[in-house]
């Protein structure tokens, strides 16, 4: 029996134990533990991911500096074996091998079996953080499903002088392009659940992928001016009301079958958006005024309530909580903070146990000429990854700053 297979397993029955206890064992007056998840000269960058373990997969960014070559490398964390980071990209020194950067890579999808679904130099692979195997997939990267189906999002003929894109699906390695909405020209995939529902963004004019589709049983179904960002596995949608000049847009979820619910904002703010649901119907995302640059706070709405994020802290902890991204079933929350400097945290709520501090591999340290291959390797891939994942998803890539600022002006993101 491994040494993380020991804590693997001690962590998974304190979280058992913790959710047999469910909400008794819960105060709404106990604050909610920060686990910082950026470090060793980096920051993880969009797009990131939380499932159900507590597992996070995105894209760590590391600085130029004393541990060599700055760059992006597929990133996870695991709290099940004592914080472990993998980079699968970076080769640790092991006796006489110094190590090395690999390759530069991006993530794209991470399902509750621990399998993370990516980019790198050479096209898309599967890590199984089970195994620490990588595997080469055929199609671009995706979304993935707890049935390892891959939903992702494929560039075909441009239109118009427009690049243009199909969803499709990776099931065994079989493609199959979705199609898109009636009406439609092309459609970019924004989320999916695990039931194989897919929710996209669709160009009904080439090049504007701005209209809200739901594919449910081969049916696509018109969201109108709804914009949805995720979907759990009942099928509500979470996202916003929409731009409409001169309006506000807020946070917002689709039911099953239902009619938009706005959430509102939170107490003084003007507009809001939401961009993450788990299956308690439990939402996050972000609440601000008109004109508030860096004023952001992040939201959780459930039970009829939006509650502002930093209000579930500890007293005087410092942090600033401005974005929820993500939520699980178990109610932690993945969340763009700010303590001197923006980072990533993992906020869990009372009653389950504290996740380890990430523990990131030694580092190796390239020689000069190292950092002139990786920077062009990383050019190359980042141009690639482009036009694979289309607007948004370089959008996503491009920062942080970037994404807020959008939201303010009322931009779709």
């Amino acid at each position: 029996m491994t040494q993380d297979f020991m804590k693997r397993q001690t962590f998974r029955a304190l979280l058992g134990a913790a959710l047999v206890l469910g909400a008794a064992g819960r105060s709404a007056a106990s604050p909610y533990t920060i686990t910082v998840l950026d470090g060793n000269d980096g920051s993880l960058t969009f797009p990131l991911f939380l499932n159900n373990l507590g597992q996070v997969a995105g894209t760590w960014n590391q600085f130029s500096g004393p541990h060599g070559a700055g760059g992006d490398h597929p990133f996870f964390y695991d709290p099940t074996a004592g914080g472990k980071v993998t980079l699968p990209g970076i080769i640790s020194p092991s006796g006489q091998n110094p190590g090395s950067y690999a390759f530069p890579g991006w993530i794209s999808g991470l399902n509750d079996l621990g399998q993370v679904v990516g980019t790198d130099n050479t096209g898309t692979f599967l890590y199984d953080s089970k195994t620490g195997q990588m595997t080469s997939l055929p199609g671009p990267a995706g979304l993935i499903t707890n049935s390892g189906e891959v939903i992702g999002t494929e560039q075909v003929a441009p239109l118009g002088g427009w690049a243009n894109f199909h969803p499709y699906s990776d099931q065994n390695g079989s493609l199959q392009d979705l199609g898109v909405p009636p009406g439609a020209v092309g459609a970019q995939v924004q989320a999916a659940n695990h039931l194989g529902q897919v929710l996209v963004q669709a160009a009904m004019t080439p090049g504007a992928f701005d209209h809200s589709f739901l594919l449910s049983g081969g049916k696509w179904t018109d969201l109108g001016n709804f914009y949805g960002a995720a979907i759990n596995d009942q099928g509500t949608i979470a996202g916003n009301t929409g731009y409409v000049a001169g309006q506000p847009t807020h946070a917002a979820v689709i039911p099953a079958g239902g009619s938009p619910i706005d959430l509102g904002t939170l107490p003084g703010d003007t507009f809001s958006s939401a961009y993450g649901i788990n299956n308690q119907g439990q939402v996050v995302g972000l609440s601000f005024s008109q004109n508030s640059t860096n004023l952001y706070q992040g939201f959780l709405y459930q039970n009829g309530v939006m509650t502002n994020l930093n209000s579930l802290l500890p007293a005087n902890s410092g942090w600033t909580i401005r974005w929820g991204l993500a939520i699980n079933d178990q109610g932690q929350i993945l969340a763009l903070g700010e303590n001197g400097s923006e980072q990533v945290v993992l906020l869990t709520p009372p009653g389950l146990p504290t996740p380890p501090d990430p523990v990131f591999p030694e580092m190796p340290v390239p020689e000069p000429s190292t950092f002139v291959v990786f920077g062009c390797l990383a050019g190359a891939l980042g141009w690639r990854a482009s036009c694979r994942w289309g607007r948004k998803a370089t959008r996503e890539v491009a920062g942080r700053s970037r994404l807020l600022q959008g939201a303010e002006e009322g931009v779709v993101l």
